[in-house]
């Protein structure tokens, strides 16, 4: 239960708190108030028992830290959830909403003025209010309490009310209070320009800007957005905000050009995405907060921000964590053979001869390109892992070897099969993606065993690694050609794998008569409990460490799940052993974790192996945590 003393040693340190309060006092409140939450709160004890393996963090930067995105799922207080006064809901741009429960706001409101005043002053009690006025909004919530008497210019199922803002804001006698959201001033800013004139608001009013757009398209940049801000107040003082629902404090920057500071119960660090540990200050990594006025719920949030902290505590922001790289799309060889057929009404008939010369040519074509395929089987492992992009040694030659035994089985039965083909298209072109390293393969080795001419469209990032294999189809003498550039030739069929933006903008650019498309696909394993099932199940799991649609994003068991998890960790575990994982994109960290921090919840669910380069294992979720993407050995079991 939450220990009401905590809130009266939060509220003084408060108090006596100044820009030079010693770090120790700082380091020795936020340990105990740890321990006291680690005890209360039984969702965050389990995490940080999870994080520290039972230990007990030394610093304020290893307290254990949850994932922001757990609030969308776990209550995360220290206090029985239905006693929760107010319900502060993130902005819901990105999934589905994440909610702090708080039983009063005190520290809230306190800390929040305090904080303000020592890094930015006072504001105004009068203004217009561009943030929204649910009460659902923590943002909202603090500007009420800074001037109770704003009026509110955006309402959250309108926008933002451009005239009634704007003739407040030109008629206005007092000192104004302005805060918004980067995306709200940019609404009301849409039409401003350099030749708008100026609005000269009395003296001492406040302008505070918070936010991005959180990749929502506006028609102006953040450049844009702050040159016609500053033309418009030109003797306004416009400052920054930095802050979010599951925080209970604030950082503050005195313009827009300036970093945040945090107040004195407030500490921020970055860490690595891959690990959730500290980097040094100067780093680009991760942001966790750790806040004290966060004592009914978790003092420490690991978010989705990035940036760099400096040895004087202030931040400089760097957006979002970029995105992790698309996973791959690997079809079977199966299901392309339909995909060499055009309409019959694009194909100009061919005299008996012809087609005999046709078949005669694509029949040597086809010897070609199975004599290129078994000297592929020579390149070394130092080669086949630095194609992989980060694949073991030992899974990058495995899955170079699957790829090449599909093709030249039966003496390469599958591409002889595409002689019989009637009609087949000239010019085929094909758009990799990055992911499944052999994918290309499968599919350039398809396309001219056709007897096509291929193109092939390469990321930027694979340029060098994939020509190590294109130039032996090319030194053999068959038509393939390959390059990074954007321009696509014109061409009969285009093969398109990739995220479905890149799928639409290629496909309304290059003209072509038929196109084959792959965007975003997954796939699930429906099982049952025999060892049978658990070892199919962990070769698909640990093929290409999840990278491709054919690898399950989570499997649902209709037997004994228990035993299943159990028998298939061990599966994965043996595979382990002679085809290691290998390296993981740092930025799959945040949501490994999320993931290991939801199925910790109920005891004896996990089977995981954690070591200093990467976790690995078997998690049991409940069905409303089905995710549809994989995660690189790190299987979800409903």
């Amino acid at each position: 239960m939450y220990n009401p003393l905590i809130k009266k040693h939060i509220l003084s340190f408060m108090q006596i708190c100044n820009s030079a309060t010693p770090h120790e006092d700082f380091e020795a409140l936020a340990l105990q108030v740890w321990t006291e939450q680690s005890r209360s709160n039984p969702e965050y004890g389990r995490w940080s028992d999870w994080v520290l393996s039972g230990q007990r963090p030394q610093r304020w930067q290893d307290i254990p830290a949850v994932p922001v995105t757990l609030f969308r799922t776990l209550s995360l207080t220290c206090f029985p959830p239905f006693l929760a006064k107010y319900h502060f809901k993130t902005s819901g741009t990105t999934g589905p909403r994440g909610v702090h429960h708080l039983m009063d706001t005190e520290v809230y409101d306190v800390g929040a003025e305090l904080g303000r005043n020592l890094l930015i002053g006072t504001v105004p009690t009068d203004g217009v209010s561009l943030v929204s006025s649910s009460y659902e909004s923590s943002l909202g919530h603090m500007c009420r309490a800074f001037a109770p008497t704003m009026s509110q210019c955006f309402i959250p199922d309108l926008g933002v009310l451009k005239d009634e803002a704007m003739e407040r804001l030109r008629s206005a006698t007092e000192a104004q209070f302005i805060p918004a959201t980067a995306f709200a001033m940019a609404s009301l800013l849409q039409h401003i320009t350099l030749d708008t004139p100026p609005i000269h608001l009395p003296e001492g009013s406040v302008i505070m800007i918070t936010g991005g757009f959180k990749g929502r398209q506006q028609e102006i940049s953040e450049v844009e957005l702050h040159q016609r801000l500053y033309h418009l107040f030109p003797n306004t003082r416009i400052v920054g905000e930095y802050g979010m629902s599951e925080l209970s404090s604030q950082m503050w920057s005195t313009d827009l050009q300036s970093r945040f500071r945090p107040p004195p119960w407030l500490r921020v660090v970055a860490v690595d995405p891959r690990t959730g540990l500290a980097l040094p200050n100067g780093t680009l990594g991760q942001l966790k907060f750790v806040d004290l006025a966060n004592h009914q719920t978790v003092l420490a949030i690991e978010t989705r921000d990035q940036g760099i902290v400096y040895p004087d505590g202030s931040l400089e922001l760097m957006g979002r964590l970029p995105l992790s790289d698309p996973r791959g799309c690997s079809l079977s060889v199966e299901e392309v053979d339909s995909m060499f057929v055009q309409q019959a009404s694009n194909n100009t008939p061919k005299s008996a001869r012809h087609k005999e010369l046709e078949s005669h040519s694509r029949g040597r074509k086809v010897a070609s390109v199975l004599k290129v395929l078994r000297s592929l089987q020579n390149l070394s492992i130092e080669i086949l892992q630095e194609m992989s992009e980060g694949l073991s040694a030992n899974n990058a030659l495995w899955g170079w070897q699957q790829s090449l035994e599909s093709l030249l089985i039966n003496d390469g039965q599958v591409l002889r099969d595409l002689l019989i083909l009637n009609d087949t298209p000239n010019q085929i072109t094909i758009v990799f993606a990055r992911g499944v390293f052999t994918a290309g393969l499968e599919w350039v080795a398809l396309a001219l065993a056709s007897g096509a001419s291929v193109h092939v469209k390469v990321p930027a990032e694979s340029l060098q690694t994939t020509s190590h294999w294109l130039r032996a189809f090319q030194e053999a003498g068959l038509p393939l050609t390959f390059s990074n550039e954007r321009h696509i030739p014109d061409t009969d069929l285009l093969w398109i794998f990739g995220d479905d933006d890149s799928i639409h903008t290629i496909q309304s650019t290059t003209a072509h008569h038929h196109c084959q498309a792959y965007g975003h696909r997954f796939s699930i394993a429906i099982t049952g409990d025999s060892e049978m099932d658990a070892q199919r199940v962990a070769e698909d799991i640990t093929a290409y460490d999840t990278r491709g649609c054919m690898a399950p994003a989570a499997i649902f068991c209709h037997g004994d799940v228990q035993m299943f998890s159990e028998r298939l960790f061990g599966e994965m575990r043996r595979i382990e052993m002679t085809r290691p994982l290998g390296d993981v994109d740092p930025f799959l960290g945040p949501e490994i974790r999320r993931r290991i921090g939801l199925s910790i919840q109920r005891p004896g669910r996990t089977w995981l192996h954690r070591d200093s380069q990467a976790t690995w294992g078997v998690l049991q979720m409940d069905l409303n945590n089905f995710t549809a993407s994989a995660l690189p050995r790190l299987i979800a079991v409903h």
